[in-house]
């Protein structure tokens, strides 16, 4: 017998790289066979033991080679470093001890740069039969997403910037207008602006997570209901096409006629991922809630901290797939004529988008109060990126797809009208990246890159911090290495307390290792960037937490460039520092009260 020709196939035509997943095939040339059983066997490069094992019967073969393949999808079950944001919890490790425990900065995973091959580790396969010698292939990558050179880069501070720079470009619109946002205000200036786009015929597509943002505060923005469907009905009659976002699973179902295989073997992942995502928490919950149920606290305190809990997982990508039905889409992303892009952390409703600037200085609810406002609620402070440039191109695409899962409408990838040919407009280098549950989780990744890699400077805004792999990078960075680390977060106007009191049981552990963490007080601080090293900056809807890790879509961009890296600091952070508090001895948590309730589990999830 023998066994020769290991190699990858995608389609049938021989690969090196791959895209997560698509389905491969282990191919593998087999020539005087007697025939029977082919074992393959698939390995991450760097470990063992297999991550698959693949039985093919195989009928007689002669001298003339016969090619044998099996199918295997790559997915996200095949990466290295994220296996501890949904399994390792600090908050459990304390309860257990009954103590504050430092983060550990020493883990094996710390240990060096992050590369490509750190982060998506190299496959390959073994053949086997039944007393012949095993063969194997070559290694197989999954590669980072790559900088694309020639952007123009502008930063946009708060709403009072944001709101009317995306207005003018969508009056500005030829071709189409495309919105995917987490939450979307019907009713607001913006809009009007997608109307009035709609009726000189623009194509405008709104994906946004209705049933969310319909809720009531604090789930969701508490608009009057006959108000936000009057202003749905006004869109979509001036030919606004929108589509919810949320639910993902019965979504999925409406691309049974789609054929690209890329899209087809993505969407398969994604539903199976969410389908047993869903069926886990859901049932972690369940448990937990009987639980509590023998405890002296009681069926009714239970039934009262899960509500509360929901009400927590609601809210500005914290959410669990158990209470909310799928992987939300957190995106905050704006695209218009495939030329101008913007993406960050503000959503489409009021708090984020107004028209007066906010005081840092100022308390919110006295400036909300102030008689002089014509703006009676609290704004929050936040952040946009605008670019332009040949980065917008890969926006685009990711836009595309999400359009595709909730809509089922296939928008064509190769038109000009959407992917208009890519032309230079200035310095900044920008790579699009973006999390899809079951697949990529680029912007984790690339928050580890720059923490692990950085060498002068590490500087933050997030408004939620509970994800403990996040958490090691960045103190071994202070403890270790000695790097100037900041860390801005909100504390009086945080939005829900769960989060609170998870990012709280941490704070000791973050400022014992030198972390300078500042409470940003006056507003709601819900932006989502950071920078190192003067020259990297990383914008996007992404917090800091286990659910943006493994459960939510959400999107950003990595810039680098020393001019846009400098506004960031000037207009953020410099501004930012004086009117917050620095934090240098927060309280020790009770942990005794810590493992009541559902607080233990949701520190797993949130």
């Amino acid at each position: 017998m023998g066994l020769s020709g290991p190699q990858w196939l995608i389609d049938g035509a021989e690969v090196g790289t791959f895209v997560f997943g698509r389905t491969a095939q282990m191919a593998v040339d087999v020539s005087d066979f007697a025939g029977g059983e082919l074992t393959f066997k698939l390995w991450k490069a760097t470990q063992a033991p297999p991550l698959a094992v693949v039985r093919v019967q195989v009928p007689a073969v002669g001298p003339a080679p016969v090619t044998v393949t099996a199918d295997v999808t790559l997915d996200h079950q095949w990466k290295v470093l994220f296996d501890l944001p949904t399994t390792y919890s600090y908050v459990s490790e304390c309860v257990e001890k009954q103590t504050t425990l430092p983060y550990r900065s020493t883990a094996s995973f710390l240990a060096d740069p992050i590369s490509d091959d750190l982060l998506f580790p190299p496959l390959h396969f073994t053949v086997s039969a039944p007393g012949q010698t095993t063969v194997t292939s070559g290694v197989i990558r999954r590669e980072s997403p790559a900088f694309i050179p020639g952007n123009r880069a502008e930063l946009l501070v708060d709403g009072n910037e944001i709101l009317p720079r995306v207005i003018a470009d969508i009056n500005a619109a030829q071709h189409h207008v495309h919105l995917n946002w987490f939450f979307f205000d019907a009713g607001a200036l913006i809009a009007e602006a997608l109307e009035q786009a709609a009726n000189r015929g623009v194509e405008v597509r709104l994906l946004f997570d209705l049933p969310a943002t319909a809720m009531p505060e604090p789930l969701g923005q508490g608009i009057p209901l006959e108000r936000f469907d009057a202003g749905l009905d006004q869109l979509k009659a001036a030919g606004v096409k929108v589509v919810s976002s949320s639910f993902l699973v019965a979504p999925l179902d409406n691309l049974r006629t789609i054929t690209d295989p890329e899209y087809r073997d993505r969407i398969d992942v994604q539903k199976d991922y969410v389908s047993r995502l869903m069926l886990t928490h859901g049932g972690i919950l369940a448990w937990n809630a009987f639980q509590n149920r023998m405890t002296s606290r009681g069926l009714p305190v239970t039934i009262q901290r899960i509500y509360q809990s929901a009400g927590a997982l609601g809210s500005a990508g914290i959410g669990s797939p158990a209470l909310l039905g799928g992987c939300r889409d957190h995106t905050k992303l704006i695209i218009v004529d495939g030329r101008i892009a913007h993406c960050g952390g503000a959503n489409g409703q009021r708090y984020y988008l107004y028209d007066n600037p906010i005081d840092p200085a100022r308390d919110a609810k006295e400036e909300s109060e102030d008689p002089a406002t014509t703006e009676k609620w609290p704004k929050w402070h936040d952040c946009f990126i605008r670019y332009e440039g040949p980065a917008v191109a890969a926006a685009q695409r990711y836009f595309v797809e999400r359009w595709a899962v909730s809509s089922g409408e296939y928008l064509d990838r190769a038109s000009a009208a959407y992917f208009p040919p890519p032309v230079s407009v200035g310095s900044a280098s920008i790579k699009v990246i973006s999390n899809v549950p079951g697949l990529e989780r680029d912007i984790g990744a690339e928050y580890l890159r720059m923490f692990r890699n950085a060498t002068q400077r590490i500087r933050i805004e997030n408004p939620y911090v509970t994800d403990d792999l996040i958490a090691h990078y960045l103190v071994h960075a202070a403890q270790v290495r000695n790097i100037p680390v900041e860390l801005f977060v909100p504390h009086k106007y945080l939005d829900f307390a769960i989060a609170r009191d998870l990012m709280g049981y941490r704070q000791p552990a973050l400022v014992a290792a030198g972390i300078q963490l500042y409470a940003y007080n006056s507003h709601m601080l819900h932006v989502k960037v950071a920078t190192a090293d003067g020259h990297l900056t990383i914008v996007s809807s992404y917090n800091f937490a286990k659910s943006s890790a493994a459960q939510l879509f959400e999107h950003g961009v990595v810039v680098d460039d020393a001019a846009f890296a400098a506004q960031v600091e000037q207009r953020l952070f410099d501004v930012d520092r004086p009117v917050s508090v620095r934090v240098t001895a927060p309280p020790e948590p009770d942990w005794a009260e810590v493992g009541r309730g559902p607080m233990r589990l949701l520190d797993r999830v949130v």
